[in-house]
């Protein structure tokens, strides 16, 4: 039996560090508390939003420690691995699991573009039984370069350990067969993708999944909350409140970020090169947004 279900809202939180490229112990831990405090039922860190390819294996180590020591017994504890082949994901994973991990997020194996079905199948399948961990499928097309068809996922949610998807494909009508078909007490679907939280959020879905969510956990709140509820008015509130986020992000979404938690005092702005900090243009439209949102307290 698991201990904590998975449902609600669980920003993709970035990973703080220093100029050197090192964890920022003190950044991790206020993050952590901020999103806690501002409504966040899980906290998931090393995916894509949180750097996890570049970020050098000794740094990944010391993020886990230091996000496990600052999450609470009762969240949800969700830790990325993304990888370029099964072993070297498995390797991740069990290091993670060791670590004080309660969920393994795993992106399909990355580089070599669009596996047929039998080869993601086979590939969480490995997984799981590698390291019988409760195992959360990440859809990011854009980086795994595949689609996964919806046959795979039921094919994998009959095994108990595959506990769920976060889903940030584009196209509706799989995730509306994902929640309609699939979501129950031991399978979780997650949407991932930000432009249209709505969807998921009308269909009652498990929860949102966000990594410029961890600037306002509480707008997330807001779609979620609005599904459960059927309010309509506070579900277009809250995604109008996520879209003027996605303004600023563009192509350097990470950075944008970070620099909007550094404005609020919370972690430093460096990210991993080969990304380079944000423009003097997206710096300004960071601290209008935030203002304008009232997340940022500044004239």
């Amino acid at each position: 039996m698991k201990k904590n279900l998975l449902r609600g809202i669980i920003p993709a939180l970035p990973t703080p560090v220093h100029k050197d490229e090192r964890i920022d112990e003190e950044g991790v831990q206020k993050l952590i508390k901020y999103v806690l405090d501002h409504g966040s039922t899980g906290i998931f860190i090393l995916g894509t939003m949180g750097e996890v390819a570049p970020l050098r294996d000794p740094e990944k180590i010391r993020m886990i420690r230091c996000a496990r020591s600052a999450t609470p017994d009762n969240i949800p504890f969700l830790v990325g691995v993304a990888d370029t082949g099964t072993q070297r994901v498995i390797e991740q994973a069990k290091r993670a699991l060791d670590l004080g991990a309660e969920y393994i997020v795993a992106l399909p194996a990355y580089f070599y573009p669009v596996f047929v079905p039998e080869t993601i199948q086979r590939f969480y399948e490995t997984i799981v039984e590698a390291t019988n961990a409760d195992i959360v499928i990440y859809n990011n097309p854009i980086y795994a370069k595949t689609e996964i068809a919806f046959e795979t996922y039921a094919k994998l949610s009959r095994d108990l350990r595959v506990v769920g998807v976060k889903n940030c494909g584009s196209d509706p009508a799989l995730h509306r067969k994902l929640v309609q078909c699939l979501q129950g007490e031991n399978f979780a679907v997650f949407d991932g993708f930000e432009p249209d939280f709505l969807r998921s959020a009308s269909l009652k879905g498990s929860g949102l999944v966000s990594g410029c969510g961890s600037l306002a956990p509480h707008i997330l709140c807001q779609i979620y909350q609005g599904g459960q509820e059927n309010n309509r008015a506070l579900m277009e509130k809250g995604q109008h409140g996520i879209d003027q986020l996605l303004s600023f992000c563009g192509a350097s979404w990470r950075q944008a970020v970070k620099y909007g938690l550094s404005l609020l005092g919370i972690c430093q702005e460096h990210t991993l090169e080969p990304f380079i900090p944000v423009s003097e243009e997206t710096r300004k439209k960071v601290r209008e947004v935030l203002a304008e949102l009232q997340i940022l307290k500044e004239k």
